[in-house]
């Protein structure tokens, strides 16, 4: 189901790969826990989904998830939890910009 998923999201088939990936990602936290790699790698691609679909509030919020969990588990200086951060960052600037883009069409 994972690798449909994620075949589904090369192709930006968004809602179908969402219909999947979040149910992979609740299996993989109740069979695996929420720490395990392939749990975290569930939540990375459903965060980057939704972020792809503009849908900022909830990649926020699931990336913010991620990046605790790294800080946690791995510590603040490894590569995964500045990359988290990083794209965190990157999310809520994207966000900026289309609130900013929005306000700008409706004069």
């Amino acid at each position: 189901m994972a690798n449909l998923a994620s075949v589904f999201y090369s192709q930006c088939r968004w809602a179908e790969a969402g219909e999947l990936f979040v149910p992979v990602m609740e299996t993989r936290k109740g069979i695996l826990g929420q720490e395990h790699p392939d749990t975290l790698s569930s939540m990375e691609a459903l965060a980057s989904m939704y972020a792809n679909q503009m849908r900022y509030k909830e990649a926020e919020e699931l990336q913010m998830q991620l990046m605790n969990i790294h800080q946690t588990t791995l510590g603040e200086d490894h590569p995964f939890t500045a990359s988290g951060i990083d794209y965190l960052v990157l999310i809520r600037k994207n966000r900026e910009e289309s609130q900013r883009q929005s306000g700008e069409n409706r004069f």
